[in-house]
């Protein structure tokens, strides 16, 4: 029944947000999966960016758990499994901001960001950069534009901030003042 599935998604996103606060990521890993696999049943575009976030932000907090207490930056690269938990991790956090931009989910982009914050705040701990990970011919294109990618909308230049303001009427105080 699609109905009972589609439950079971929204149930297991809640149930990786419990594990992640109860700093389980291993568990929150698991429950992010399932939802992102049971967001296909009615495709609601809310349960792809919600389990993109939390699948990403499991991934920091699994990654946290295995560099940072052994770690002091610029010992030592990550190890490969290491990078590729980083780069999944980034790169689940990217689909996830920038879907939830693309449908004004503004509630899913602190979450998004914050974690985005943790994962470069680790990487930068352990001396490691996604940037220098690969090989300029094998970065993935997004990589560079992360940064951009984390101004508000009204300071994107591809947004230029004037729909944001004609849109809302209130947001010229808000955004200028």
């Amino acid at each position: 029944n699609q109905n009972a599935q589609q439950g079971e998604g929204f149930v297991s996103g809640f149930l990786a947000q419990q594990a992640l606060w109860n700093s389980d990521p291993t568990s929150a890993r698991h429950f992010a999966d399932q939802a992102w696999k049971l967001a296909s049943v009615y495709r609601v575009e809310a349960d792809f960016i919600r389990a993109a976030r939390l699948q990403g932000t499991a991934a920091v907090r699994s990654l946290t758990v295995r560099v940072a207490p052994s770690s002091r930056r610029g010992d030592r690269p990550l190890d490969s499994e290491s990078q590729a938990a980083a780069n999944f991790a980034h790169e689940r956090l990217h689909h996830a901001l920038t879907r939830a931009r693309a449908c004004q989910r503004v509630e899913e982009e602190l979450p998004t960001l914050i974690a985005l914050a943790e994962l470069h705040w680790l990487l930068a701990h352990v001396g490691e950069s996604l940037r220098d990970s690969h090989p300029v011919s094998e970065r993935p294109d997004h990589v560079g534009e992360s940064l951009r990618d984390s101004h508000p909308v009204s300071e994107r230049p591809d947004h230029g901030g004037e729909s944001l303001r004609a849109s809302h009427p209130g947001a010229a105080s808000r955004v200028d003042g």
